[in-house]
C-alpha cells in the first residue's frame, strides 16, 4: 500500500485490492459498509475476504491497463455523490 486516504462521515470502511498480475477483465468490487473488505486477484476471478462482510450498493470498478505496459490495472472509486476518483495500479 502506498497511500491511504479517508474522507466523509459515517462508519469507517476500508477496501484493500490485491493485484498480482495485469487485470484482464473488467470487474465491479462492492465497497464495504462500515467494515474492512479485501479482494484478492485469482486466475478464476476475485476472492472476497470475508465473504459475508456487509457491502454497499456501489462498487469499485477495476479494468485492464490497456496498452500501457507500466501498469497492472486502472480503477474508479465512486463516492456517495456519484463522483469517481480514477487511478491506476503500478507494480513495484
Amino acid at each position: 500500500m502506498t497511500n491511504l486516504y479517508r474522507v466523509g462521515k459515517g462508519k469507517k470502511s476500508l477496501e484493500i485490492v490485491v493485484v498480482s498480475a495485469p487485470v484482464v477483465n473488467r470487474a465491479l468490487l462492492p465497497e464495504p459498509n462500515g467494515t474492512e473488505l479485501i479482494y484478492v486477484q485469482k486466475p478464476e476471478g476475485w476472492k472476497r475476504i470475508p465473504l459475508q462482510a456487509p457491502a454497499l450498493a456501489r462498487s469499485v470498478e477495476i479494468w485492464g491497463p490497456g496498452n500501457r505496459n507500466d501498469s497492472l490495472a486502472n480503477f474508479g472509486i465512486p463516492d456517495a455523490s456519484g463522483i469517481s476518483l480514477m487511478g491506476r495500479i503500478r507494480p513495484n
